[in-house]
């Protein structure tokens, strides 16, 4: 059968995989594998077959995916040299006493089951290095201090309120998951010197940060929460790369913090209710992307162009009409430097006066125009909508609707649209292969950001031929064709932030210049990603792969791209 099939194997490797059975209980015969029966014991060495004394010790059980609920008080009995216990997705409600046997384990994967609260055993194995019980129904935490070895804890998408006290001083924290719960504050981090990755996304906190260092953070995300304020004093961040602070409410947060974090690459501010940016954020001067979408500015100040790193700018979303939305980011930045160094060369102009883009803008570009179709609850886009369209659009934004299939009559504007929004909507599927031999030759944007996307799919016709910028960000990707160079082959951008990717090929991902596969499943990245000499900004953090290690990471994008290059 497939589980002595299984159980034959794990005597050979110490690896027991029983996961995706649909098994109600752990069956006998897995609890009863190192059984040998003397009466029956026969030495030959001169045989060739597999034999009792060949077996090796379990080290690893993992039952993932099956309806289990209940675990069998034996797993802590029969297996004593366990280190890792796998038994995500099932239906478990507690777990047996018998587990405090296992002195070896340290690693235990509960996340999807249907725990109300933290099983007592595991308060009582202070050896335990990484707990998920991520995706479960908990209301609260007992006190850890008995888990003071702790490396990885994750307690995402749960109901908790509140976090006890003892989880910060887990001195050797490195990753912490408490996003999509309730908690409305943070204990202090007085112990969390270890700590990388902080994600607290989908919360109700009012402030970030207590008055403690972080030496070791590199990434926190702090969206969708009611943030006032980071903290309430300066503390030194040295290493951290991103920070994500959209939907909060930091309209008159001073930010001060920021200036205390010299290797900020990533700033997310955008959903912030922000009609002018805090002094703080232009001495970051380690910048590469800046997103102040969809806040309050009338204008953006020429001293953003004083971020000399700065390689990305989002603004949409903002109430500026002198800045055509088909503006390239690069563009823009462009502008904000020429009239940043044109102010500082104008003995003429008050030094108190900062005007920003808005104005001259205009009359260089005064000929793009935008079709505004977001949130209108469109479900389709008929000819009888072209037909009242009295101009020819350069930007069509339909974000927030309820497009599930890509609106063919946009090839109606085909000469001149170079920026499209579809971000927002019900699309399950994309094709980058239109029917009816359509092409859209002169788009360069095209946002399917925050849909449901599943499937990539490809063809032998090139649609979009001058397509440079694709984001896919938070929809469904499990995979990715390779043959997506030939589909898009002047493709520079490509954004995969927050999909489900599991397995990727370096051949999906041709000449481009910035890469996120941020916040996916990834557990290899292929070491050919290397070779692609073009990227410039790769982007890699959430992901399940142990290597390239934290440390190399940490270095950025240069550092990582070499590695890769050593290893292929």
């Amino acid at each position: 059968t497939k589980i002595q099939t299984a159980i034959a194997q794990a005597k050979q490797s110490g690896k027991l995989i029983i996961s995706n059975r649909g098994l109600e209980r752990i069956p006998e015969e897995v609890l009863t594998m190192y059984h040998v029966d003397p009466n029956k014991i026969v030495v030959d060495f001169t045989s060739s077959a597999d034999a009792w004394y060949d077996s090796v010790e379990l080290t690893k059980f993992m039952a993932s995916d099956n309806q289990l609920v209940v675990l069998d008080e034996r797993v802590g009995e029969e297996f004593g040299a366990l280190t890792l216990l796998d038994l995500r997705n099932n239906q478990l409600q507690d777990l047996p006493h018998s587990l405090t046997r296992l002195k070896n384990l340290t690693h235990v994967q509960m996340p999807h089951n249907h725990l109300e609260y933290m099983p007592n055993v595991l308060l009582e194995m202070p050896q335990l290095r990484e707990l998920d019980m991520s995706h479960n129904r908990l209301t609260e935490l007992p006190p850890m201090v008995n888990l003071g070895r702790l490396e990885i804890l994750l307690l995402g998408n749960n109901k908790l309120e509140s976090l006890p006290e003892s989880i910060g001083q887990l001195s050797h924290l490195r990753k912490l998951h408490v996003n999509d719960n309730q908690i409305t504050e943070l204990p202090a981090m007085e112990a969390w010197q270890r700590l990388e990755e902080l994600l607290v996304f989908q919360n109700r906190l009012t402030i970030l940060f207590s008055d403690y260092p972080l030496p070791s953070l590199t990434r926190v995300d702090a969206r969708h929460n009611q943030l006032k304020e980071l903290s309430e004093s300066s503390l030194e961040l040295p290493k951290l790369l991103e920070i994500f602070l959209s939907h909060n409410t930091l309209g008159n947060a001073d930010l001060r913090m920021l200036t205390c974090a010299p290797q900020l690459q990533t700033l997310d501010l955008s959903w912030n209710d922000l009609d002018d940016l805090p002094p703080a954020v232009f001495e970051v001067q380690s910048l590469r992307r800046l997103d102040l979408g969809s806040n309050r500015f009338m204008s953006l100040p020429s001293r953003i162009g004083s971020l000399r790193n700065l390689q990305v700018l989002t603004w949409e979303g903002n109430p500026m009409r002198s800045i055509p939305k088909g503006t390239s980011a690069t563009e823009l930045i462009e502008i904000l430097r020429s009239q940043l160094a044109a102010e500082n060369g104008d003995l003429g102009k008050d030094d108190n006066e900062d005007e920003g883009v808005e104005g001259d803008y205009e009359t260089n570009h005064a000929s793009a125009k935008t079709l505004d179709l977001a949130n209108q609850n469109l479900d389709d886009f008929p000819q009888s909508f072209v037909s009242q369209i009295d101009f020819e659009p350069v930007n069509i934004q339909l974000h927030h609707n309820l497009l599930s299939s890509f609106p063919l009559n946009l090839s109606s504007f085909a000469t001149t649209l170079v920026n499209l929004h579809l971000q927002y909507n019900e699309f399950s599927d994309f094709s980058l292969c239109l029917p009816d031999q359509i092409v859209l030759p002169s788009l360069k944007t095209l946002n399917l950001a925050n849909n449901s996307i599943a499937n990539l799919v490809t063809g032998n016709q090139v649609s979009f031929p001058n397509l440079e910028e694709l984001n896919l960000n938070n929809n469904c990707l499990a995979s990715l064709p390779e043959t997506l160079p030939s589909a898009v082959p002047q493709l520079k951008i490509l954004l995969l932030n927050g999909n489900r990717l599991d397995q990727i090929s370096a051949k999906s991902f041709g000449r481009l210049t910035v890469l996120d596969l941020g916040n996916n499943n990834i557990g290899l990245l292929p070491p050919e990603i290397g070779l692609i000499d073009t990227i410039t900004e790769l982007t890699v953090y959430g992901n399940r792969f142990r290597v390239p290690r934290q440390a190399v990471l940490e270095k950025g994008t240069k550092a990582v791209m070499e590695y890769l290059r050593q290893r292929v």
